[in-house]
């Protein structure tokens, strides 16, 4: 987007402005509209077809786009979605009529800065719309920007702070294990803290990375077809000497051929964190890991009778950095909160959803829908 034209507070503003409009009346009425705009001069440029209008906007001279949805070979969204991947830098203020109006607020939700019904603009409208328009396309680039530093920033925290972590560890285990010398138990004992500690602090880095990379959409899923119920049941297997050691029974009911597409390690570190979760808020009865197939979908619920979660706090539990504040001395404050929220994450990511359901006191119900494989279902029911 071009910075020539000045500020809305100069005498004078010029911008160049490209409308791209089939009906030559509503030409005619938006150029009036521009003629008569105070303080600021409207250098406009006219396409009558899609095609022009696009060659027009590769000459990069171009300060906002006034897009009308109706044009010859191209209509509604399909004519946003064409104009937007030509020019995403330069603000767009959709022209439509009053029955057009939800595919010009899908515009919006798309990308584009506003949208305005034919038959009720003035000009104080249209040019307020342009201003506006100009003025929220700088600012999200601008907030694009930051974001991309922040990304940079994030990585290379992680990175300087993961090389001296594995350092620190690694000395301390040889240390520990006395390849070095002969250490005092009072010594090892201390070496077994610092060595528990620095591996908890990767953890929370590797987590708190993880989150970024989703937030940012930059987040690599490795992905293939498989049995969920192998992965649950693995799992299961994992953490039953936890759940023994705590008094806890730990069941499981899968069924069969419950069949996804997506990647086996990030859904089973879903389902890690909701046992685990289950598991560090439950101090006796049962703790119930159990999956179906219904229809198209594949449906799995952990299901606990610990400490629950207040109807105040279920609204949040999903957010980032969010905690309970329900713990006990047994149940010290572990984390950073994220844990939920990367799970929520890695499930929208595979097309499922993940629900909880709980009373205080009573305990929890985490569910996750995901779709069946679409694809090769009957090529894993054969083996």
């Amino acid at each position: 987007m071009n910075n020539r034209f000045a500020t809305p507070n100069s005498q004078c503003s010029v911008i160049q402005a490209l409308l791209i409009e089939d009906n030559l009346a509503d030409r005619r009425l938006v150029q009036g509209m521009l003629a008569e705009g105070r303080d600021v001069v409207f250098k406009l440029k006219c396409a009558n077809r899609l095609a022009t209008g696009l060659e027009l906007l590769s000459r990069n001279d171009i300060d906002v786009i006034l897009l009308g949805l109706l044009l010859p070979n191209s209509k509604g969204l399909s004519t946003f979605v064409k104009v937007y991947e030509q020019a995403s830098k330069v603000p767009i203020v959709v022209l439509t009529n009053l029955s057009n109006e939800e595919i010009a607020l899908e515009c919006v939700r798309m990308g584009a800065q506003d949208y305005l019904i034919k038959g009720h603009v003035n000009t104080d409208l249209l040019v307020h719309s342009i201003r506006y328009s100009i003025e929220r396309k700088r600012v999200e680039m601008e907030l694009r920007k930051l974001n991309e530093i922040n990304k940079r920033t994030v990585a290379m925290v992680a990175h300087d702070l993961r090389s001296p972590l594995t350092a620190i560890r690694g000395y301390a285990e040889l240390l520990h294990d006395g390849e070095i010398g002969i250490v005092s138990a009072k010594q090892q004992e201390m070496l077994a803290t610092i060595i528990r500690n620095t591996q908890q602090l990767s953890l929370l880095v590797n987590t708190f990375l993880d989150s970024e990379q989703i937030r940012a959409q930059t987040f690599h899923l490795d992905r293939d077809y498989f049995a969920l119920e192998g992965v649950l049941s693995a799992i299961a297997e994992e953490f039953e000497p936890n759940a023994l050691a705590k008094g806890l029974e730990l069941r499981t009911d899968l069924g069969s051929s419950l069949l996804v597409y997506g990647s086996r390690e990030q859904l089973a570190r879903v389902f890690c964190n909701l046992l685990s979760n289950a598991i560090k808020f439950s101090d006796t009865a049962v703790i119930t890991l159990r999956a179906w197939k219904e229809k198209n979908h594949v449906l799995v619920d952990v299901i606990d009778q610990g400490q629950g979660i207040s109807m105040q706090e279920l609204p949040h539990i999903f957010e980032k950095f969010y905690q309970t504040r329900y713990l006990d001395s047994n149940n010290p404050r572990e984390g950073i909160g994220l844990g939920l929220s990367i799970a929520q994450a890695i499930v929208e990511e595979h097309g499922g959803i993940i629900r909880v359901n709980s009373k205080l006191g009573e305990g929890s119900t985490f569910s996750v829908t995901l779709p069946i494989a679409p694809d090769r279902r009957k090529h894993f029911e054969s083996h």
